[in-house]
């Protein structure tokens, strides 16, 4: 199931397909094959597409007044049953082509038939309504997991952050991504970091700091830390990063050793980022 747009432009446009097509170019890799521009992200493991499509339903279409106006044959598609985060990375990029080359949108999702040149931040809010729906009428059947909406947000600006990260800091700080996983223990999703304590890092406040240690030139596991440990040390969260070399040596006994059971099942169980929902 998944939530779509359609684009229409005035008849009286200055701008061509070429235009449009450019642009999408321009911002997310286009692929032949499936004829769609498909957006990822590694690290908010974000995703949606524009593809080159129309509305074929003579019918559906007749109900509009479209005298004006001339469908530019894109559309746009982001999937349900994902964190609200997905619209919150997605809809900027549709509000930005659509404010850029003064488009008209259908919105099949909306009770209210219409073409509209809708508000900045809108049809995020229409994506979230119908996501928020679907999830409720199937939560139960396809066995989905409630994670608290602001821990979600606050681990995707993190991760949407990354690149900035690695861009002013370089090679001088480790910046780890923030991971999802089914807590065995708990049932619950949480977060997580690998946190190499031989590098200087920067620290995301998550529930586990997976820690490894370089010996005989490979990384290896030697236990974790919880936010109620690191916590201890809020200056250090707080100022965002610090060498952890020299925290370790001075707080070594901190490290836990490793409960096989439950940490062995963190990549087993690490889970799509769209079995989570808000």
């Amino acid at each position: 199931m998944s939530f779509d747009l359609y684009f229409y432009k005035e008849k009286n446009s200055r701008f061509q397909n070429k235009d449009f097509v450019d642009y999408l170019n321009d911002i997310i890799q286009y692929s032949k094959k499936n004829e769609e521009w498909f957006y990822e992200n590694e690290n908010t493991e974000v995703y949606f597409s524009f593809a080159k499509d129309k509305i074929e339903d003579e019918e559906y279409l007749s109900e509009l007044k479209l005298k004006n106006f001339t469908e530019i044959e894109l559309s746009f598609n982001i999937n349900y049953f994902r964190p609200d985060f997905f619209g919150l990375e997605a809809f900027p990029v549709v509000d930005e082509f659509i404010k850029r080359f003064n488009l008209f949108v259908i919105n099949p999702q909306e009770d209210d038939l219409s073409l509209i040149q809708p508000k900045m931040g809108s049809l995020y809010k229409s994506w979230s309504k119908s996501n928020k729906k679907v999830i409720t009428q199937h939560f139960e059947e396809f066995e989905l997991i409630h994670f608290d909406k602001d821990l979600s947000d606050y681990s995707w600006v993190y991760n949407f952050k990354i690149e900035g990260l690695i861009n002013e800091f370089g090679d001088d700080l480790y910046i780890p991504k923030i991971d999802y996983f089914l807590n065995t223990h708990l049932n619950q999703i949480q977060t997580s970091i690998i946190w190499p304590i031989d590098a200087p890092i920067v620290l995301p406040k998550v529930d586990f700091y997976l820690l490894t240690e370089t010996i005989d030139d490979e990384p290896q596991f030697i236990g974790y830390l919880t936010i109620e440990q690191i916590s201890k040390k809020h200056k250090m969260i707080k100022k965002g990063f610090k060498k952890s070399g020299a925290y370790f040596n001075f707080r070594r006994n901190l490290i836990k050793k490793a409960d096989f059971e439950f940490i062995d099942s963190l990549p087993l169980t690490h889970i799509s980022i769209g079995k989570f929902v808000n």
